[in-house]
């Protein structure tokens, strides 16, 4: 059922794909004019082709297709001064700890944790699955809404601190649950569980995308993002399989 659960979403994206209307930029970019304005009247115009909003909209759109066009980077020029090593040197710094503080642990063993702190049944492992993701995204709203309050150096290190402190104390529980068999340690787990996301989405979940692209140039920020998206899988958590007991 779980499973069938996730279906519904990709279906419902999937029929509806059909009916969105193509990106005017990217028609532009490709040379259909013609068809980029005729989404833009229709949209942005009130089907009046002769609206001083499409013209405006289209000579902006453009105009930025030509400017970027000529201020293009190459891969080349991406690699070749010390400023852009340092973005990329920094770049490699978000994929790779974004990935190395322990959030796949949470997301592709949860079952397995659970049920090594006594909760075994589907029933348990699903809703606490369910109240992850659901925490996990109230906790990004949360901090979407004080982005602007606080430099980037304040969440890193809130976040990276908040989750080493959960995981001491997670560490310290486990062992006690393994020793003593205590329930209290078992569900004290499951605490942390939610703690870990809490911090976790402080320091990385919102900022892996956000913080790469803001100290890239405009011209960079493609092939800056195509590079991360490069780097986060080789340090991914979730290629390392867990010990069997």
């Amino acid at each position: 059922l779980p499973t069938l659960l996730q279906v519904i979403p990709s279906v419902y994206q999937l029929t509806l794909l059909w009916f969105c209307p193509e990106s005017p930029r990217w028609l532009v970019a490709k040379g259909k004019e013609d068809q980029a304005r005729a989404i833009l009247v229709k949209y942005h115009g009130e089907c009046d082709p002769n609206s001083e909003l499409v013209g405006i909209e289209m000579s902006e759109i453009i105009e930025a297709q030509a400017r970027e066009a000529a201020a293009n980077v190459s891969w080349a020029a991406f690699f070749s001064s010390k400023a852009n090593w340092r973005r990329i040197f920094l770049c490699t710094c978000v994929a790779t700890f974004s990935q190395t503080t322990g959030n796949l642990l949470v997301s592709n063993y949860l079952a397995k944790i659970l049920k090594d702190t006594g909760l075994d049944s589907t029933f348990d492992s699903t809703l606490i699955n369910g109240m992850s993701t659901l925490w996990s995204y109230i906790c990004s709203l949360a901090v979407a809404g004080f982005v602007d309050r606080f430099n980037r150096r304040t969440f890193f290190l809130t976040g990276s601190i908040g989750s080493l402190v959960v995981f001491v104390a997670w560490t310290i529980a486990a062992q006690q649950y393994v020793d003593e068999g205590s329930i209290a340690a078992g569900r004290f787990i499951v605490a942390c569980i939610f703690l870990f996301q809490a911090f976790y989405t402080i320091g990385w979940l919102n900022f892996v995308v956000t913080y790469p692209l803001e100290i890239v140039t405009y011209q960079m920020r493609a092939k800056a993002w195509s590079y991360v998206l490069l780097v986060v899988p080789r340090f991914s958590a979730g290629y390392w399989p867990l010990p069997e007991r």
